[in-house]
């Protein structure tokens, strides 16, 4: 990397001296590839962790109860195990089976854990085609090393949940309660269940509320919808091709005012096709986006670096192409496309989380870039720009309107940018796909040095966006719910199981004379005692995680998600105890004597 840049800059030094005016500024740079092309850096960097940690812990809660629920299974099956020890059964022969048994549900699971993996990494790799451009080259798939990792997981597994138990309700012991009670055996499991609670109890509340609130903003970010009839909508990029006979030295501002000539006739004529309702253009302006800082609100600011907008170059009557209202102030005015003029207009999503819903009219803003020509990569202001009208925003949000971003709008002439994307709007019947040819028959007749790009119909760029956004969703949302029940489920096991090895103890007690009020007391304070150890390690872990997060986990909604989930696993801990009880104290006294 440094010998390519070291040779790269030479290049750019004789390119600066050779053509001052156009290459003074331009500095070459190394990057990896995956940089240029999926932007690998910052926040991008942490959604991944973020959402790599996510699963880790739902993986830690599912593995936990899937292991406590075979457990418990094992665990009831000690009868079983001493009648085939009495029988002559080896130890081996019975700690084998349970392994296999273990191994093959094991190994079933990764096996339709796969598929389903490898169902998904195709889906994703169409999405990601369609959305972000990946090359056709760049195949993600299933590896063999995953298949091994897999295999390798479900035998530790089947070790965990088949073997370990297996040699505990084989061990000595079981062959003394053999001799001594003729028969009458179970595994003395006193402490490992109750480290087995609150194991179980704090790893669900430590891990879900975090994995329910992320899994819940995907859901949200699902549910946006365009404000505009979308598909009536065509978009396409529109840029000039230089002459074979242009040298390397040519000004890059004579295109654009080429371009901006071409593209004022591509409107015109567009807009007397009868099938066309309006015909408008928008460009990206490459030094306002990013952040934004607002004039006299700096002890405000989100952050050092200010406010994340979306910022977008447009023609005059965009908003009014789109329907987009002026809820403030004006739209934009002819003098506004000129050489240092200063009006934006913004939507009403910046008002909303950028101004706190102050009034937004006369404030000023200014763009925060990062200056990359020296490599430094050091924070600079732009000039100021004033708000002179708030619009309506493009997209809706009825679940999560704070999620809609906040926008800029410029008025920018199109002889001021290298590239446009031409925006046409179809009168019905008429379909977009199908005057898609008409629009590049227009181009090609204005001039044909001018490239079209591919054309797209909004209703199927929103469409595709949302099927990628509902698939994450829908995934997440099964995915959570599943292990929400799952670990309701290993939280009523233990409870229940605890309890019902207690039955007889239960059926004595009550023959002595015990209250049935004091019996169930005694057994839901020790539930009790389990639960409140398991929340406040759970709600401690949780904070932890979430400190470590910066707060980006659960989003400042702890407060709310982590007394809920403590609420949930005490009510199903409550009740798997009380089944179990309750005909414990059914019991007769002479059945529970003879029991003993």
């Amino acid at each position: 990397m440094d010998a390519a840049q070291a040779e790269l800059s030479v290049i750019g030094t004789r390119a600066a001296a050779a053509f001052p005016e156009t290459h003074a500024k331009l500095r070459p740079m190394v990057m990896p590839y995956t940089h240029s092309l999926t932007d690998i850096q910052g926040t991008t960097t942490w959604m991944v962790v973020r959402m790599q940690l996510m699963m880790s812990l739902l993986l830690v809660v599912v593995a936990l109860n899937v292991a406590v629920l075979v457990y418990a299974r094992t665990a009831a099956r000690t009868g079983e195990i001493a009648v085939r020890t009495a029988l002559g059964a080896s130890r081996g022969r019975v700690i084998g089976q349970l392994f296999v048994e273990a191994l093959v549900l094991s190994l079933g699971a990764g096996a339709v854990g796969l598929a389903l993996a490898q169902v998904g990494v195709r889906m994703g790799n169409r999405l990601l085609e369609m959305e972000m451009g990946v090359p056709f080259w760049t195949d993600y798939s299933l590896r063999p090393s995953t298949v091994l990792f897999t295999v390798g997981i479900a035998v530790v597994a089947a070790v965990i949940v088949g073997a370990l138990p297996a040699l505990q309700a084989t061990g000595r012991r079981l062959q003394a309660d053999l001799r001594q009670l003729g028969g009458g055996t179970r595994m003395r499991l006193g402490k490992t269940w109750t480290v087995l609670i609150v194991a179980q109890v704090a790893i669900a509340v430590a891990a879900l509320p975090a994995a329910v609130n992320m899994g819940w903003s995907e859901i949200r970010n699902a549910t946006n919808r365009p404000t505009y009839p979308a598909a009536e909508f065509l978009e396409a990029g529109l840029r000039m091709e230089p002459a074979p006979d242009e040298g390397a030295g040519t000004d890059p501002r004579a295109d654009s005012a080429g371009l901006g000539d071409r593209v004022t006739e591509v409107l015109r004529r567009l807009e007397g096709e009868p099938a066309v309702t309006g015909a408008s253009y928008s460009a990206i302006l490459p030094d306002r986006e990013g952040r934004v800082e607002v004039e006299g609100d700096s002890a405000s600011v989100a952050s050092p670096s200010g406010y994340r907008v979306r910022s977008e170059g447009v023609a005059l009557d965009f908003l009014d192409l789109y329907g987009a209202r002026i809820r403030a102030g004006r739209g934009f005015e002819p003098t506004d496309q000129s050489d240092g003029a200063s009006a934006v207009i913004v939507n009403q999503a910046f008002v909303t989380q950028v101004l706190g819903g102050k009034d937004a009219l006369g404030r000023r803003v200014r763009y925060i870039v990062r200056d990359r020509s020296d490599g430094s990569g050091e924070a600079k202001r732009g000039p100021w720009f004033q708000i002179v009208g708030v619009a309506e925003n493009l997209q809706a949000n009825n679940i999560a309107p704070e999620l809609i971003p906040p926008g800029l709008y410029h008025a920018v002439p199109p002889a001021r940018a290298r590239e446009v994307t031409l925006e046409v709007r179809v009168r019905p019947p008429t379909k977009p796909a199908d005057f898609a040819p008409k629009v590049r028959e227009i181009v090609a007749a204005v001039d044909p040095t001018l490239r079209l790009g591919t054309t797209y119909s909004l209703d199927q760029l929103d469409e595709q966006g949302q099927l990628a956004m509902r698939l994450v969703a829908l995934v997440i949302g099964l995915v959570l719910v599943s292990v929400f029940l799952l670990s309701a489920a290993g939280v009523y096991a233990l409870t229940s199981f605890t309890v019902l090895q207690r039955r007889r103890e239960i059926g004595i007690r009550t023959a002595l004379g015990a209250h049935p009020r004091q019996v169930l007391l005694g057994v839901f304070a020790r539930v009790a005692r389990q639960l409140a150890l398991g929340l406040t390690l759970g709600i401690a872990a949780a904070a932890l995680i979430e400190a470590g997060s910066g707060g980006e986990l659960m989003g400042g909604r702890g407060r709310l998600l982590l007394p809920a989930f403590g609420v949930i696993m005490a009510l199903v801990a409550f009740l798997g105890a009380l089944g179990p009880a309750r005909r414990g104290l059914r019991i007769q006294p002479t059945e529970a004597l003879r029991e003993q």
